[in-house]
């Protein structure tokens, strides 16, 4: 940058350029070439004007904005200097930031650049302004002045005392003089000195014009100086002044009301401006004997009078509604928070009315007598009804109480005496004194003792209907043991042939067995359990059908059910050993208590041979072909195999293609053709029953003449087509070849065999 020095040379060789003779002037373009030559060679540093005609040095342009700046009183904004001074914005802002760094009198406020001159002049006027009126608000000078809030408050706050006479309320944010503030002071107290009763702060504040803050302030220093006798209830706008007058009188009443009457009740506290009276109380009668309800307060001597009350009905087992005895404005809730806070021990609560708990056992044993007879029609209509509670709990379940109060919770809940409007009805018809309400209270808290009651009695009537049958049914159980034993042993001796037969006959051999001999087991079973529940049975019946099985299953006890109906099922399918588990399981519980022993060979050995022995008795006397056949096949299988064999008629066939891998062949062949004519036989009786069926259909027809003439064409027509009959094909005529094979098959299992 050029130097000083530099600079007025310059300015003297342009002055003596200009002062020089025409012939060595210099033209005004070339005059700016020059110049532009010069800024670009950084000697002379120079601000374009807008216009582009003029040259300005920073060091004028500084000056010039504080001309300005003087001119205008202190106050000018940066886009005024922008356009009073010709000069780019940009150029005046770079100037405007210099001058505030170095010069510390100067600030930029909203684009403004303000001195402090302007400051006090504003200064000046603010308290001229404040004098003339007691108050001004910063918000209408910061409006006036368009100055920020906080700038503004700055400026007057550091120029009070100094130019502004007065004080300043920093909250409301405003300024006010002394004298202003001695009016308020003496408005204020004039206005509350003459209160004597609560008066609400809110009206006088919004009709005198006073500020909030200032009132507020006022009055807590005049109440703190002793000028104002009283106290502020609440806070700023919402707060009530009680005169000390007031507070003085009102407590004189309150003590003489609750001297005289015993109680106070919280709204006529309220009505006389105490806004929390249960805090009043509880300040003013904290060391006596006061107990707080929910619409009053009492004292020891109400208190006294209901706990007479209460003891009076306590000796005499009877019961007290202490709600007459309260005060009037006193409800059905006081009553009972006073009985939740004195009631105590063998006393009981409902509502108002307190009662010993011996009056309520009295309520329930009125039920007794209809308890008995209840109990006795309930088991004469059904016997099971207590059928669980005879059932021995299992170790585990001894031992779990839990486990056990549940149970006894559920037999509540399926065996109920009373609903409690039928407990309502019984009550009010023996107890007519008593109240409505105490009834139904006492009746929802008796309904389960009741209950319990009831099944008591039950139990009893139960036990009394059992006790005569208790030698009768050991004599029961050790007859089903025995005869279980023993249809089990052979159901496993049964078992044992099954192997022997493959596919659909194996299937027919199973379910065979199934629903016949473990049938009978299963409806054994079913008719003791049914019996030792009290379950009626058909003592006639010596046989049941699935359904009437499932019939009485269904109305033993839930878990009994649970515990039979797998065996049950198990009837209905193929699979033995499903049916041996859950048979085996069954007897195995305490639901029968019959261990089933296993197959030891001596009775086996016995066994085979009484049943073949049997077998061979009845083969012997038998005169149908068809029998006879079954029960040589049988015999046969029993002697080849060593297998006792339970299986229908129908599998004869099945059990001779078994038999022929250990017959003779002389043998097979007695076996087939007696089997055949027995075939031949049974079809030629099915032909000649058809034949007779509608041999007597013709005959029944209603047109009798036309069934004649239709006889005769047909008969024609027979005679000559049909063959002559083959009298070898006769029913008759085979039952008699039969009956002379009779004693040859029976000869296969009669004569002794080699091996034997």
């Amino acid at each position: 940058m050029a130097t000083w020095e530099e600079v007025r040379k310059l300015s003297a060789d342009f002055q003596r350029i200009q002062r020089s003779s025409t012939a060595h002037k210099l033209s005004e373009r070339s005059c700016v070439e020059v110049v532009a030559k010069l800024v670009e060679m950084k000697l002379v540093d120079v601000i374009y004007t807008l216009d582009g005609k003029e040259y300005v040095t920073p060091q004028y342009l500084e000056r010039e904005i504080m001309d300005e700046l003087h001119v205008h009183r202190g106050r000018i904004n940066v886009v005024d200097l922008h356009q009073l001074l010709n000069v780019d914005l940009s150029h005046v802002e770079v100037k405007v930031e210099e001058l505030l760094k170095y010069d510390k009198n100067l600030v930029l406020i909203q684009g403004d650049v303000i001195d402090m001159s302007y400051l006090d002049r504003l200064a000046e006027e603010v308290n001229d302004t404040l004098q003339e009126s007691g108050q001004v608000l910063l918000a209408e000078l910061s409006t006036k002045f368009v100055l920020p809030l906080q700038f503004l408050l700055e400026t007057l706050k550091s120029r009070l005392v100094t130019i502004i006479q007065g004080q300043f309320d920093s909250a409301e944010n405003v300024l006010y003089t002394e004298a202003y503030m001695a009016r308020h002071q003496s408005r204020i107290r004039g206005i509350f000195s003459a209160a004597t009763r609560p008066t609400a702060v809110s009206p006088i504040l919004s009709q005198g014009g006073f500020q909030d803050n200032l009132f507020h302030a006022v009055l807590r220093e005049l109440m703190t100086a002793g000028e104002l006798k009283g106290t502020l209830r609440g806070r700023l706008e919402n707060a009530t002044f009680i005169p000390d007058v007031y507070s003085v009188m009102q407590n004189k009443w309150i003590e003489s009301f609750f001297t005289s009457n015993g109680y106070l009740e919280f709204d006529a506290l309220s009505r006389l401006g105490i806004d929390d009276p249960v805090l009043y109380i509880k300040n003013h009668y904290s060391n006596s004997d006061v107990i707080l309800l929910k619409t009053c307060c009492i004292g020891y001597s109400i208190t006294a009078q209901v706990l007479a009350a209460i003891e009076d009905a306590k000796s005499s087992q009877s019961w007290v509604d202490i709600l007459p005895l309260l005060p009037s404005p006193c409800t059905d809730a006081d009553a009972e928070m006073l009985l939740g806070k004195q009631v105590s021990g063998n006393m009981l609560r409902y509502g108002s009315i307190a009662t010993s708990r011996e009056y309520v056992q009295s309520c329930i044993a009125l039920f007794s007598d209809a308890m008995e007879t209840r109990a006795q029609k309930d088991l004469s209509k059904n016997p099971s009804l207590l059928s669980e509670m005879s059932a021995p709990l299992k170790g585990s379940e001894k031992r779990d109480r839990k486990r056990n109060a549940r149970q006894a919770e559920r037999k509540t809940a399926e065996i109920k005496y009373l609903d409690v409007p039928q407990i309502v009805d019984f009550l009010e018809e023996k107890l007519p004194d008593c109240p409505d309400e105490f009834i139904e209270a006492m009746a929802q808290d008796i309904e389960r003792p009741l209950t319990e009651e009831f099944l008591k009695v039950l139990e009893t009537s139960f036990d009394l209907l059992k006790k005569p049958s208790t030698g009768q049914h050991r004599k029961l159980h050790t007859a089903l043991e025995t005869q279980l034993q023993e249809l089990w042993t052979r159901f496993k001796l049964f078992e044992k042939a099954i192997p022997y037969f493959q596919g659909e006959p194996r299937v027919q051999a199973s379910k065979y067995l199934l629903n016949t001999l473990c049938s009978d087991m299963v409806t054994r079973v079913v008719r003791f359990v049914a019996e030792d529940h009290m379950v009626p049975v058909d003592a006639q019946a010596t046989s049941m059908t699935p359904e009437e099985r499932m019939k009485l299953i269904s109305q033993l006890p839930p878990q009994i059910v649970k515990q039979l109906k797998p065996t049950e099922a198990s009837l209905r399918g193929k699979d033995l050993d499903t049916f041996s588990q859950n048979f085996e399981m069954v007897c195995n519980m305490e639901l029968c208590g019959i261990l089933l022993k296993k197959l030891d060979k001596k009775k086996e050995r016995h066994l085979l041979f009484t049943h073949r022995q049997s077998l061979l008795e009845k083969a012997e006397h038998e005169e149908d072909p068809a029998m006879t056949l079954h029960l040589v096949t049988v015999l046969l299988f029993q002697q080849h195999t060593g297998c006792m064999l339970h299986a229908p008629g129908r599998m004869v066939p099945s059990i001779v293609t078994v038999l022929e891998k250990y017959l003779p062949e002389e043998e097979q062949q007695v076996l087939l053709t007696f089997q055949q004519q027995i075939i031949k036989y049974i079809t030629a009786v099915r032909n000649k029953e058809e034949a007779d069926k509608a041999q007597d259909s013709k005959t029944g027809s209603d047109n009798v003449e036309d069934d004649k003439q239709e006889e005769k064409e047909n008969t024609a027509e027979d005679t000559s087509s049909a063959k002559p009959p083959n009298d070898d094909d006769s029913p008759i005529l085979l039952l008699a070849k039969l009956n002379d094979g009779l004693p040859v098959v029976k000869a296969l299992v009669a004569k002794p065999k080699k091996d034997q």
